[in-house]
């Protein structure tokens, strides 16, 4: 799970140890040392005991997140890992990306069979989508357990192994036999691994689709040649390698927009949410599924681009990147991102007339070493600010 069982000195000594309950409580505590760093390795902080989740924050005494699931996704959108933290883990409050992910892996699997065998595309699809959506978990928990193992060689084999019997627990849920399944979800894990090495350098997306791709084509033939069907062996590798190998080789920001990209065709398909309304140059317009008035995309000098930045600038919570822009355009966002009657504090941040949105200008971030303003937003009654996005200057 990632947690923080023992801290050890530089010659190995051990001087401090945790124990957790599964929602994160700690059951017992020794030595004198300490860190910030505890259950699934978030941050806790000691004063209130909470933990920074990124996304949102977790009380591991209410065992809840005190925040909605900004993907919007499972039964209660302030459950952890889906109320069954002995199986999943939620490393930053999303955990159902990729369950949603092995659900639609699932379905387009089994109605390729369907199609194959002269059955309806969607019989079984239900069924299906649940068995993904669980491999879909429990290949990414693989992967943040296995991520701990610093030896290549015994990460990899822990790795091929324990999707071995994954793919050989869902192939038999499925009515077929262990073993074409255990050898599928195992080579899938090693195509994923090397065409992932090849890959490391690319886009996020294009090393997804083929780390994907490769890992379902060979965890198929693998299936084949051990007596079963293609694509029941392509469903298990293409989760294994997917869920597992592709995503646990992104960095922090290509995750963010790794989930942006799929909470936006999740909202495409499920909703149109609105967003609410924004003022640009004295005139108010209403942003509703990321479409806004003609007259509206006119004042902000015809770019359908600034309209998406607003939007998802009032969409998503937690810290998310918006994309670049020239320091002229941060400026025009944000003063359309606080409206009309603004005020600006000593430090220059810009506040909505009911302090519910504001914005920093441009300023130069030294860690990152480079410029960035933000658009943030909070709901009423409290402090914290839910949603901070970042707009980097080019």
């Amino acid at each position: 799970m990632g947690s923080s069982k023992i801290l050890v000195d530089a010659s190995g000594t051990i001087k401090a140890g945790y124990d957790y309950t599964p929602f994160g409580e700690h059951m017992r505590e020794t030595g004198s040392w300490d860190t910030r760093y505890q259950f699934t390795g978030q941050e806790k902080d000691e004063e209130t005991g909470l933990y920074n989740y990124r996304a949102r924050l977790y009380d591991p005494y209410l065992k809840r997140f005190l925040d909605t699931d900004p993907a919007g996704q499972g039964f209660s959108p302030y459950a952890y890992a889906g109320n069954n933290p002995v199986y999943y883990v939620d490393p930053d409050g999303e955990i159902f990306v990729p369950m949603l992910i092995g659900a639609g892996i699932g379905v387009l699997t089994n109605g390729a069979i369907n199609s194959i065998e002269g059955r309806g595309f969607f019989e079984g699809a239900i069924r299906s989508a649940v068995m993904g959506g669980i491999g879909g978990a429990m290949s990414f928990g693989i992967g943040e357990m296995t991520s701990q193992i610093t030896n290549t060689v015994g990460r990899l084999a822990s790795q091929t192994l324990l999707h071995g019997y994954l793919g050989g627990y869902m192939t038999m849920a499925s009515g077929g036999e262990f073993a074409s399944g255990f050898f599928s979800g195992g080579l899938g894990t090693l195509a994923a691994s090397g065409s992932g090495a090849l890959l490391k350098n690319s886009h996020w997306g294009l090393r997804f689709a083929g780390m994907t791709a490769t890992s379902g084509v060979v965890g198929g033939l693998g299936s084949e040649m051990f007596g079963g069907q293609f694509w029941d062996g392509f469903r298990n590798g293409a989760i294994s390698g997917g869920l597992n190998d592709a995503i646990h080789l992104m960095t922090w920001e290509e995750w963010v927009e790794f989930k942006k990209f799929f909470t936006d065709i999740f909202d495409f398909f499920l909703s149109e949410p609105d967003y609410g309304t924004t003022v640009v140059d004295g005139v108010e317009y209403q942003i509703k599924g990321g479409v806004a008035p003609s007259p509206g995309i006119g004042k902000l000098g015809g770019t359908a681009k600034t309209i998406g930045i607003l939007r998802d600038a009032a969409k998503y919570k937690g810290n998310f990147s918006l994309g670049k822009v020239t320091y002229e355009e941060a400026m025009q966002i944000g003063k359309a991102w606080v409206g009309k009657e603004f005020s600006i504090n000593k430090k220059g941040i810009y506040m909505s007339k009911n302090g519910l949105r504001q914005f920093r200008p441009p300023s130069y971030k030294p860690k990152l070493k480079l410029y960035q303003a933000n658009l943030e937003w909070r709901l009423k009654n409290l402090k914290q600010w839910q949603g901070n996005g970042h707009l980097t200057i080019k």
